[in-house]
Protein backbone atom coordinates (compact mmCIF):
# COMPACT_ATOMS: atom_id res chain seq x y z
CA UNK A 1 0.00 0.00 0.00
CA UNK A 2 1.21 3.68 -1.03
CA UNK A 3 1.44 6.13 1.69
CA UNK A 4 2.83 8.76 3.70
CA UNK A 5 2.73 8.94 7.20
CA UNK A 6 1.96 12.98 8.14
CA UNK A 7 3.46 14.31 11.10
CA UNK A 8 3.49 18.23 11.13
CA UNK A 9 4.15 20.31 14.41
CA UNK A 10 2.87 23.44 12.30
CA UNK A 11 0.32 25.95 14.19
CA UNK A 12 -2.45 26.00 11.59
CA UNK A 13 -5.69 24.03 13.05
CA UNK A 14 -5.46 21.63 10.28
CA UNK A 15 -2.52 20.44 10.48
CA UNK A 16 -2.54 20.26 13.92
CA UNK A 17 -5.61 17.95 13.52
CA UNK A 18 -3.58 15.81 11.22
CA UNK A 19 -0.45 15.98 13.47
CA UNK A 20 -2.23 14.21 16.09
CA UNK A 21 -3.08 10.84 14.26
CA UNK A 22 -0.98 9.22 12.25
CA UNK A 23 -2.64 9.12 8.97
CA UNK A 24 -1.72 7.94 5.40
CA UNK A 25 -2.21 10.30 2.92
CA UNK A 26 -4.59 8.37 0.97
CA UNK A 27 -7.02 9.91 -1.21
CA UNK A 28 -10.53 10.85 0.25
CA UNK A 29 -8.94 11.08 3.65
CA UNK A 30 -9.10 14.37 4.24
CA UNK A 31 -12.62 14.39 3.85
CA UNK A 32 -13.03 12.84 6.63
CA UNK A 33 -11.82 15.40 9.53
CA UNK A 34 -13.48 18.04 8.03
CA UNK A 35 -15.88 18.30 10.35
CA UNK A 36 -13.79 18.88 12.71
CA UNK A 37 -12.53 21.94 11.08
CA UNK A 38 -14.79 24.58 10.89
CA UNK A 39 -15.19 25.34 6.74
CA UNK A 40 -17.13 28.29 7.67
CA UNK A 41 -14.26 30.23 8.39
CA UNK A 42 -11.90 29.10 5.43
CA UNK A 43 -10.00 32.32 5.86
CA UNK A 44 -8.50 31.79 9.68
CA UNK A 45 -9.00 28.35 9.85
CA UNK A 46 -9.85 29.17 13.42
CA UNK A 47 -12.13 26.83 14.62
CA UNK A 48 -12.91 24.40 16.91
CA UNK A 49 -9.63 22.88 18.18
CA UNK A 50 -7.14 20.58 16.41
CA UNK A 51 -8.20 17.75 18.40
CA UNK A 52 -12.07 17.91 18.23
CA UNK A 53 -13.63 14.76 16.73
CA UNK A 54 -12.23 11.32 16.28
CA UNK A 55 -11.77 10.47 12.55
CA UNK A 56 -11.50 7.30 11.44
CA UNK A 57 -8.14 6.69 9.10
CA UNK A 58 -10.11 3.55 6.68
CA UNK A 59 -7.97 3.90 3.70
CA UNK A 60 -10.61 4.24 0.52
CA UNK A 61 -8.45 3.26 -2.52
CA UNK A 62 -6.19 -0.24 -3.11
CA UNK A 63 -2.78 1.23 -4.85
CA UNK A 64 0.09 -0.84 -5.48
CA UNK A 65 2.90 -1.10 -7.90
CA UNK A 66 1.35 -3.80 -10.22
CA UNK A 67 -1.67 -1.73 -10.55
CA UNK A 68 0.04 1.65 -11.57
CA UNK A 69 2.02 -0.29 -14.71
CA UNK A 70 -0.73 -2.72 -15.49
CA UNK A 71 -3.34 -1.45 -18.13
CA UNK A 72 -6.85 -1.88 -18.39
CA UNK A 73 -8.16 -4.11 -20.98
CA UNK A 74 -9.73 -2.27 -23.51
CA UNK A 75 -13.14 -4.02 -22.98
CA UNK A 76 -15.57 -1.58 -23.63
CA UNK A 77 -16.47 -0.92 -19.63
CA UNK A 78 -18.61 2.11 -18.98
CA UNK A 79 -17.92 4.32 -16.04
CA UNK A 80 -19.67 4.52 -12.99
CA UNK A 81 -18.95 8.42 -12.47
CA UNK A 82 -21.31 9.86 -14.79
CA UNK A 83 -19.69 12.49 -17.65
CA UNK A 84 -21.68 16.22 -17.61
CA UNK A 85 -21.52 18.09 -20.76
CA UNK A 86 -21.99 21.47 -21.25
CA UNK A 87 -23.74 22.10 -24.35
CA UNK A 88 -22.03 25.25 -26.44
CA UNK A 89 -21.70 26.46 -29.95
CA UNK A 90 -19.19 23.34 -31.14
CA UNK A 91 -21.35 20.91 -29.58
CA UNK A 92 -25.38 21.67 -30.10
CA UNK A 93 -25.40 20.26 -33.83
CA UNK A 94 -27.59 16.40 -33.80
CA UNK A 95 -24.39 14.89 -35.39
CA UNK A 96 -22.35 16.39 -32.48
CA UNK A 97 -24.55 15.24 -29.89
CA UNK A 98 -25.06 11.79 -31.23
CA UNK A 99 -21.06 11.49 -30.91
CA UNK A 100 -21.24 12.62 -27.38
CA UNK A 101 -23.95 10.36 -26.38
CA UNK A 102 -21.99 7.23 -27.70
CA UNK A 103 -18.50 8.54 -26.38
CA UNK A 104 -20.64 8.57 -22.91
CA UNK A 105 -21.77 11.70 -22.05
CA UNK A 106 -24.65 11.62 -19.49
CA UNK A 107 -26.11 14.56 -18.58
CA UNK A 108 -26.29 17.65 -20.79
CA UNK A 109 -25.90 21.05 -18.90
CA UNK A 110 -27.31 24.14 -20.09
CA UNK A 111 -26.00 27.66 -19.36
CA UNK A 112 -28.70 30.22 -19.66
CA UNK A 113 -26.62 33.21 -18.25
CA UNK A 114 -25.60 33.25 -21.91
CA UNK A 115 -27.97 32.48 -25.10
CA UNK A 116 -31.26 33.16 -25.44
CA UNK A 117 -34.27 30.98 -24.42
CA UNK A 118 -35.09 30.41 -28.16
CA UNK A 119 -31.26 29.52 -28.85
CA UNK A 120 -31.52 26.90 -25.97
CA UNK A 121 -34.66 25.46 -26.80
CA UNK A 122 -33.32 24.73 -30.24
CA UNK A 123 -30.50 22.94 -28.35
CA UNK A 124 -32.91 20.96 -26.46
CA UNK A 125 -34.68 19.51 -29.50
CA UNK A 126 -31.44 19.09 -31.08
CA UNK A 127 -30.65 16.56 -28.29
CA UNK A 128 -33.87 14.86 -28.23
CA UNK A 129 -33.21 14.21 -32.21
CA UNK A 130 -30.26 12.92 -31.21
CA UNK A 131 -31.57 10.69 -28.33
CA UNK A 132 -33.93 9.33 -30.83
CA UNK A 133 -31.53 8.39 -33.39
CA UNK A 134 -29.17 6.98 -31.25
CA UNK A 135 -32.02 5.25 -28.71
CA UNK A 136 -29.22 6.55 -25.87
CA UNK A 137 -30.78 8.26 -22.94
CA UNK A 138 -29.89 11.95 -21.47
CA UNK A 139 -30.37 13.61 -18.78
CA UNK A 140 -30.59 17.67 -18.78
CA UNK A 141 -29.32 19.46 -15.58
CA UNK A 142 -30.13 22.85 -14.63
CA UNK A 143 -28.27 22.75 -11.22
CA UNK A 144 -27.79 24.18 -7.39
CA UNK A 145 -24.08 25.66 -7.18
CA UNK A 146 -22.17 27.40 -4.15
CA UNK A 147 -20.12 30.36 -5.64
CA UNK A 148 -19.01 32.28 -2.44
CA UNK A 149 -18.30 31.69 0.99
CA UNK A 150 -21.62 32.65 2.11
CA UNK A 151 -22.93 29.64 0.32
CA UNK A 152 -20.09 27.33 2.15
CA UNK A 153 -21.49 28.81 5.23
CA UNK A 154 -24.97 27.58 4.82
CA UNK A 155 -24.08 24.16 3.16
CA UNK A 156 -26.13 22.52 5.06
CA UNK A 157 -29.43 23.99 4.89
CA UNK A 158 -29.04 24.80 1.20
CA UNK A 159 -28.04 20.71 1.04
CA UNK A 160 -31.34 20.08 2.91
CA UNK A 161 -33.18 21.44 -0.05
CA UNK A 162 -31.42 20.96 -2.81
CA UNK A 163 -31.90 17.56 -5.18
CA UNK A 164 -28.34 18.07 -6.67
CA UNK A 165 -25.11 19.70 -5.55
CA UNK A 166 -22.43 21.55 -7.94
CA UNK A 167 -19.37 22.16 -6.84
CA UNK A 168 -18.65 24.94 -8.81
CA UNK A 169 -14.77 25.50 -7.64
CA UNK A 170 -14.22 28.62 -10.50
CA UNK A 171 -16.99 30.94 -8.89
CA UNK A 172 -15.77 29.41 -5.05
CA UNK A 173 -11.76 30.40 -6.14
CA UNK A 174 -13.01 33.81 -6.35
CA UNK A 175 -14.25 33.90 -2.92
CA UNK A 176 -12.22 31.70 -0.60
CA UNK A 177 -8.60 31.58 -0.67
CA UNK A 178 -7.16 29.00 -3.28
CA UNK A 179 -5.45 26.98 -1.25
CA UNK A 180 -8.49 26.21 0.71
CA UNK A 181 -10.47 25.27 -2.39
CA UNK A 182 -9.54 21.36 -1.80
CA UNK A 183 -10.80 21.34 1.62
CA UNK A 184 -14.09 22.72 0.93
CA UNK A 185 -14.27 21.05 -2.24
CA UNK A 186 -13.66 17.63 -0.14
CA UNK A 187 -15.69 18.38 2.58
CA UNK A 188 -19.31 19.07 0.15
CA UNK A 189 -18.68 15.75 -1.70
CA UNK A 190 -18.59 13.94 1.68
CA UNK A 191 -21.42 15.42 3.10
CA UNK A 192 -23.66 15.18 -0.14
CA UNK A 193 -22.06 11.79 0.22
CA UNK A 194 -23.74 10.98 3.43
CA UNK A 195 -27.36 11.56 2.42
CA UNK A 196 -26.74 10.02 -0.90
CA UNK A 197 -27.24 13.18 -2.76
CA UNK A 198 -25.66 13.55 -6.40
CA UNK A 199 -22.41 15.65 -6.83
CA UNK A 200 -21.09 17.16 -9.81
CA UNK A 201 -17.55 18.31 -9.49
CA UNK A 202 -17.00 20.97 -12.13
CA UNK A 203 -14.85 23.87 -13.54
CA UNK A 204 -11.67 23.33 -15.94
CA UNK A 205 -11.06 19.95 -15.25
CA UNK A 206 -9.57 19.61 -18.90
CA UNK A 207 -9.41 23.07 -19.60
CA UNK A 208 -6.17 22.42 -21.75
CA UNK A 209 -8.73 20.34 -23.77
CA UNK A 210 -10.05 23.42 -25.24
CA UNK A 211 -7.45 23.60 -27.69
CA UNK A 212 -5.62 20.85 -27.21
CA UNK A 213 -5.98 16.99 -28.19
CA UNK A 214 -4.41 15.74 -24.91
CA UNK A 215 -5.00 17.38 -21.25
CA UNK A 216 -2.16 18.27 -19.17
CA UNK A 217 -0.81 15.72 -16.33
CA UNK A 218 -2.38 17.68 -13.17
CA UNK A 219 -5.94 17.61 -15.36
CA UNK A 220 -5.95 13.66 -15.51
CA UNK A 221 -5.02 13.29 -11.97
CA UNK A 222 -7.41 16.25 -11.37
CA UNK A 223 -10.31 14.47 -12.45
CA UNK A 224 -9.20 11.09 -10.89
CA UNK A 225 -9.17 12.63 -7.28
CA UNK A 226 -12.67 13.94 -8.26
CA UNK A 227 -13.52 10.31 -8.59
CA UNK A 228 -11.65 8.78 -5.38
CA UNK A 229 -13.68 12.17 -3.83
CA UNK A 230 -16.69 10.52 -4.30
CA UNK A 231 -17.99 12.67 -7.00
CA UNK A 232 -21.36 11.10 -9.16
CA UNK A 233 -20.42 13.38 -11.71
CA UNK A 234 -17.00 15.40 -13.41
CA UNK A 235 -17.92 17.98 -15.60
CA UNK A 236 -16.90 19.59 -18.83
CA UNK A 237 -17.66 23.53 -19.70
CA UNK A 238 -15.69 25.10 -22.40
CA UNK A 239 -13.94 21.50 -23.51
CA UNK A 240 -17.45 20.74 -25.01
CA UNK A 241 -19.16 23.74 -25.26
CA UNK A 242 -16.59 25.78 -27.03
CA UNK A 243 -13.29 23.24 -27.55
CA UNK A 244 -11.93 22.11 -30.53
CA UNK A 245 -12.03 18.33 -29.42
CA UNK A 246 -15.66 17.66 -27.77
CA UNK A 247 -15.58 14.21 -28.21
CA UNK A 248 -12.19 13.71 -27.13
CA UNK A 249 -12.68 15.43 -24.27
CA UNK A 250 -15.51 13.13 -22.99
CA UNK A 251 -13.67 9.76 -23.98
CA UNK A 252 -10.66 11.21 -22.19
CA UNK A 253 -12.75 11.52 -19.10
CA UNK A 254 -14.26 8.30 -19.46
CA UNK A 255 -10.81 6.51 -19.44
CA UNK A 256 -9.62 8.38 -16.59
CA UNK A 257 -12.82 7.66 -14.31
CA UNK A 258 -12.67 3.60 -15.26
CA UNK A 259 -9.01 3.63 -14.23
CA UNK A 260 -9.99 5.73 -10.92
CA UNK A 261 -12.71 3.97 -9.70
CA UNK A 262 -10.86 0.33 -9.92
CA UNK A 263 -8.18 1.57 -7.53
CA UNK A 264 -11.52 2.39 -5.09
CA UNK A 265 -11.83 0.02 -2.01
CA UNK A 266 -15.61 -0.67 -2.17
CA UNK A 267 -16.05 -2.26 1.04
CA UNK A 268 -14.24 0.33 2.91
CA UNK A 269 -16.65 3.32 1.88
CA UNK A 270 -19.18 0.66 2.45
CA UNK A 271 -18.73 0.45 5.90
CA UNK A 272 -17.77 4.29 6.02
CA UNK A 273 -21.18 4.49 4.52
CA UNK A 274 -22.86 2.11 6.60
CA UNK A 275 -21.22 4.11 10.48
CA UNK A 276 -22.16 6.98 9.11
CA UNK A 277 -25.92 6.56 8.33
CA UNK A 278 -28.23 7.47 11.47
CA UNK A 279 -29.96 4.84 12.98
CA UNK A 280 -32.86 3.48 12.44
CA UNK A 281 -33.05 3.27 8.93
CA UNK A 282 -35.79 4.09 7.02
CA UNK A 283 -37.43 -0.06 5.80
CA UNK A 284 -36.49 1.35 1.98
CA UNK A 285 -32.82 2.16 3.15
CA UNK A 286 -32.10 -0.81 5.02
CA UNK A 287 -32.90 -2.65 1.82
CA UNK A 288 -31.01 -0.67 -0.34
CA UNK A 289 -27.90 -1.37 1.59
CA UNK A 290 -29.04 -4.83 2.52
CA UNK A 291 -28.91 -5.33 -1.65
CA UNK A 292 -25.49 -3.86 -1.48
CA UNK A 293 -23.90 -6.11 1.09
CA UNK A 294 -25.27 -8.99 -0.86
CA UNK A 295 -23.57 -8.54 -3.92
CA UNK A 296 -20.19 -7.44 -2.21
CA UNK A 297 -20.46 -11.09 -0.16
CA UNK A 298 -21.86 -13.00 -3.46
CA UNK A 299 -19.40 -11.24 -5.56
CA UNK A 300 -21.87 -10.45 -7.78
CA UNK A 301 -21.82 -8.64 -11.53
CA UNK A 302 -24.52 -6.49 -11.26
CA UNK A 303 -27.26 -5.01 -9.44
CA UNK A 304 -30.62 -5.07 -10.71
CA UNK A 305 -33.59 -2.74 -9.04
CA UNK A 306 -37.05 -2.32 -10.05
CA UNK A 307 -38.78 0.33 -9.40
CA UNK A 308 -41.53 3.00 -10.28
CA UNK A 309 -40.23 6.38 -9.47
CA UNK A 310 -36.04 5.60 -9.28
CA UNK A 311 -35.83 6.41 -5.29
CA UNK A 312 -34.94 2.66 -4.12
CA UNK A 313 -32.23 2.26 -6.90
CA UNK A 314 -30.94 5.70 -5.81
CA UNK A 315 -30.53 4.51 -2.37
CA UNK A 316 -28.41 1.84 -3.36
CA UNK A 317 -26.31 3.81 -5.15
CA UNK A 318 -25.46 5.22 -2.02
CA UNK A 319 -23.68 3.02 -0.83
CA UNK A 320 -21.30 2.87 -3.66
CA UNK A 321 -21.46 -0.95 -4.62
CA UNK A 322 -18.22 -2.10 -6.77
CA UNK A 323 -20.93 -3.04 -9.68
CA UNK A 324 -22.72 -1.42 -11.99
CA UNK A 325 -26.92 -0.80 -10.98
CA UNK A 326 -29.18 -1.62 -13.59
CA UNK A 327 -32.39 0.64 -12.61
CA UNK A 328 -35.35 -0.75 -14.50
CA UNK A 329 -37.83 1.67 -14.30
CA UNK A 330 -41.44 0.58 -14.76
CA UNK A 331 -43.80 2.96 -15.97
CA UNK A 332 -47.19 2.98 -14.04
CA UNK A 333 -50.14 2.25 -16.18
CA UNK A 334 -53.44 4.05 -14.54
CA UNK A 335 -57.07 4.79 -16.40
CA UNK A 336 -59.45 6.30 -15.02
CA UNK A 337 -62.06 4.59 -16.91
CA UNK A 338 -62.28 7.15 -19.74
CA UNK A 339 -58.22 7.31 -20.45
CA UNK A 340 -55.44 5.06 -19.89
CA UNK A 341 -52.22 7.09 -19.55
CA UNK A 342 -48.47 5.30 -18.46
CA UNK A 343 -45.98 7.08 -16.27
CA UNK A 344 -42.65 8.95 -18.59
CA UNK A 345 -39.32 8.89 -18.67
CA UNK A 346 -38.44 11.36 -16.45
CA UNK A 347 -37.64 8.61 -13.63
CA UNK A 348 -34.95 6.91 -15.79
CA UNK A 349 -33.12 10.03 -17.26
CA UNK A 350 -33.14 11.85 -13.40
CA UNK A 351 -30.96 8.66 -12.11
CA UNK A 352 -28.35 9.32 -15.05
CA UNK A 353 -27.15 11.72 -12.29
CA UNK A 354 -26.21 9.09 -9.63
CA UNK A 355 -22.94 7.24 -9.92
CA UNK A 356 -23.22 4.07 -11.30
CA UNK A 357 -26.80 3.97 -12.08
CA UNK A 358 -27.87 2.73 -15.87
CA UNK A 359 -31.40 3.34 -16.55
CA UNK A 360 -33.41 1.00 -18.40
CA UNK A 361 -37.20 1.77 -19.04
CA UNK A 362 -39.64 -1.37 -19.34
CA UNK A 363 -42.81 -1.41 -20.26
CA UNK A 364 -45.83 0.08 -18.77
CA UNK A 365 -47.74 -2.52 -16.35
CA UNK A 366 -50.56 -2.18 -14.63
CA UNK A 367 -49.77 -5.31 -12.70
CA UNK A 368 -45.76 -4.45 -12.01
CA UNK A 369 -45.59 -5.75 -8.53
CA UNK A 370 -47.03 -9.25 -9.34
CA UNK A 371 -45.09 -12.07 -9.47
CA UNK A 372 -45.27 -12.80 -13.19
CA UNK A 373 -45.19 -9.89 -14.40
CA UNK A 374 -41.56 -9.43 -12.15
CA UNK A 375 -40.72 -12.19 -13.35
CA UNK A 376 -40.96 -11.37 -17.06
CA UNK A 377 -39.80 -7.68 -16.43
CA UNK A 378 -36.52 -9.94 -15.00
CA UNK A 379 -35.77 -11.90 -17.48
CA UNK A 380 -36.16 -8.43 -20.03
CA UNK A 381 -33.80 -6.71 -17.82
CA UNK A 382 -31.09 -9.78 -17.83
CA UNK A 383 -31.17 -9.89 -21.63
CA UNK A 384 -30.62 -6.32 -21.98
CA UNK A 385 -27.59 -6.60 -19.50
CA UNK A 386 -25.87 -9.42 -21.71
CA UNK A 387 -26.27 -7.35 -24.23
CA UNK A 388 -25.06 -4.44 -22.56
CA UNK A 389 -21.73 -6.32 -21.81
CA UNK A 390 -22.87 -5.68 -17.86
CA UNK A 391 -22.51 -9.39 -16.99
CA UNK A 392 -22.71 -13.03 -18.86
CA UNK A 393 -24.30 -16.55 -18.63
CA UNK A 394 -22.91 -17.88 -15.19
CA UNK A 395 -22.66 -14.44 -13.35
CA UNK A 396 -24.24 -13.99 -10.36
CA UNK A 397 -26.41 -10.62 -9.82
CA UNK A 398 -28.44 -9.33 -6.83
CA UNK A 399 -32.20 -8.58 -7.62
CA UNK A 400 -34.06 -5.83 -5.64
CA UNK A 401 -37.92 -5.65 -6.36
CA UNK A 402 -41.70 -6.09 -4.87
CA UNK A 403 -43.78 -8.89 -5.27
CA UNK A 404 -47.06 -7.92 -3.62
CA UNK A 405 -46.66 -5.77 -0.88
CA UNK A 406 -43.47 -7.71 0.42
CA UNK A 407 -39.56 -6.47 -0.74
CA UNK A 408 -37.56 -9.02 -1.78
CA UNK A 409 -33.64 -9.43 -2.48
CA UNK A 410 -32.72 -12.54 -4.57
CA UNK A 411 -29.73 -13.82 -5.85
CA UNK A 412 -29.78 -14.70 -10.06
CA UNK A 413 -27.72 -16.54 -11.94
CA UNK A 414 -27.36 -14.95 -15.86
CA UNK A 415 -28.35 -17.92 -18.07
Amino acid sequence: MVGAVIRDSSSSPVNRFLANRERCFMPRLLSQVTDAVRIADLNSLNSRGGGGGEARPEIMANIDIDGILKELPNDGRVPKTKIVCTLGPASRSVPMLEKLLRAGMNVARFNFSHGTHEYHQETINNLRIAMQNTQILCAVMLDTKVENQEGVVNFDEILKETDSFMVARGDLGMEIPVEKIFLAQKMMIYKCNLLGKPVVTATQMLESMIKSPRPTRAEATDVANAVLDGTDCVMLSGESAAGAYPELAVKIMARICVEAESSLDYEAIFKEMIRSTPLPMSPLESLASSAVQTANKAKAQLIVVLTRGGTTAKLVAKYRPRVPILSVVVPVLTTDSFDWSVSDESPARQSLIYRGLIPLLAEGSAKATDSESTEVILHAALKSAVERQLCKPGDSVVALHRIGVASVIKICIVK
